[in-house]
């Protein structure tokens, strides 16, 4: 079904930024057509709380991905760039749901392991199962909407974090992975469960993606400026969130 411009641009999900402007963390990107009901797809994935970011062209969505690190992308086989876009999602491995026809999807496999498949024509429903599959069940429905623990706060259903009351903005790997240590402070979480609880349903993520995440989390929340650092290395046990500053635990 295709909406008059009008109504598609009421009903849809939020128009993708253009420049410099930053989406909002933990988005999920649509490349899709106008042949798919988009108003429907956009409200199907809104119930399942996925947040739906509407891209006009493929090329536009390998940048954003590039910057924003979304948490999953939903692409239609047969857009300009489809292949080049697929590929690129599977370097980064940016779970996925392909839709599109048998002779579309034959290959696809190869240029993106872990990317759903799904047969046209296909209901708004499936797409937002299709989507929570990759992504993993919403924070809402999993775990609490805050997690206050004084000098680490977050805002789990909004997706904000506060440290030491200065606020962060973390890309949704970061964030997820930031949630889980949150959730057993003082508690190490080895990186083999961290990579399966933050990379749900992956097939290709390993330990060295956790690894090159926790660095990169540790330099967003300021740990490589302090004396002791909030997220902390206990070797042969895994990383734990360390808010007593004990100098047993290393870095």
């Amino acid at each position: 079904m295709t909406l008059p411009r009008r109504q598609r641009g009421e009903s849809q999900g939020d128009r993708a930024p253009r420049g410099g402007a930053q989406p909002t963390i933990g988005t999920t990107l649509l490349v899709l057509d106008e042949s798919m009901d988009l108003a429907a797809i956009v409200l199907a994935l809104r119930a399942g709380g996925l947040r739906p970011v509407i891209m006009p062209a493929a090329e536009d969505a390998k940048e954003i991905v590039s910057r924003w690190q979304p948490e999953g992308v939903i692409l239609r086989a047969g857009r300009p760039d489809w292949r080049a876009l697929l590929r690129f999602l599977g370097r980064r491995q940016t779970p996925c749901v392909l839709i599109g026809s048998p002779g579309q999807l034959r290959g696809a496999e190869r240029l993106h392991p872990g990317c759903v498949q799904l047969l046209v024509p296909v209901e708004p429903e499936e797409i937002a199962q299709g989507a929570r599959l990759v992504i993993g069940p919403t924070a809402s429905g999993t775990l609490p909407e805050v997690i206050d623990l004084g000098v680490v706060r977050i805002d789990v259903a909004a997706r904000i974090v506060e440290i030491e009351g200065d606020r962060k903005v973390l890309p949704p790997k970061e964030f997820e992975i930031l949630v889980q240590l949150a959730l057993r402070p003082g508690s190490p979480i080895d990186s083999t469960e961290l990579r399966d609880r933050v990379w749900r349903g992956s097939k290709s993520a390993t330990v060295e993606d956790v690894h090159k995440a926790i660095w990169r989390l540790r330099r967003l929340i300021g740990d490589h400026q302090r004396p002791s650092p909030l997220i902390v290395n206990r070797r042969g046990f895994g990383y734990l969130l360390n808010l007593t500053r004990s100098p047993a635990a290393e870095p």
